[in-house]
């Protein structure tokens, strides 16, 4: 998978993940934004945005539905080609490693598409 389609795969993820009824994706985008922002908002006064929500969504807020099992998380890497069929326990580790921080970069990237 080349990086434009992981990139969509991620967004479209993140996009569906988000717990609204909302049906738009600008509006599904601006109420992570603003939840995000009220709920965790106080920590970008010490780390960057991307840090921020890394952080915020290993807390498992209940604004998003992300993958959070070591299961979950492994399905969708071999979906997007992060992770061989087969992969050794560095291989999976790895992923599990950059889980959030994966998700948080692709939030920041949202965040910027919509106004």
């Amino acid at each position: 998978m080349d990086n434009q389609q992981l990139l969509d795969n991620v967004k479209a993820y993140i996009i569906d993940a988000i717990n609204t009824s909302l049906s738009s994706r600008d509006e599904k985008i601006n109420y992570l934004r603003n939840t995000f922002t009220y709920e965790y908002g106080h920590s970008l006064r010490d780390v960057a945005l991307t840090r921020a929500l890394s952080d915020y969504y290993s807390t498992l807020p209940p604004c998003i539905n992300l993958a959070y099992t070591n299961l979950g998380i492994y399905h969708h890497a071999k979906k997007w080609g992060l992770l061989p069929e087969n992969p050794t326990i560095e291989e999976e580790e790895k992923v599990l490693g950059h889980w959030w921080n994966l998700l948080a970069k692709h939030t920041v990237i949202l965040f910027g598409e919509v106004a």
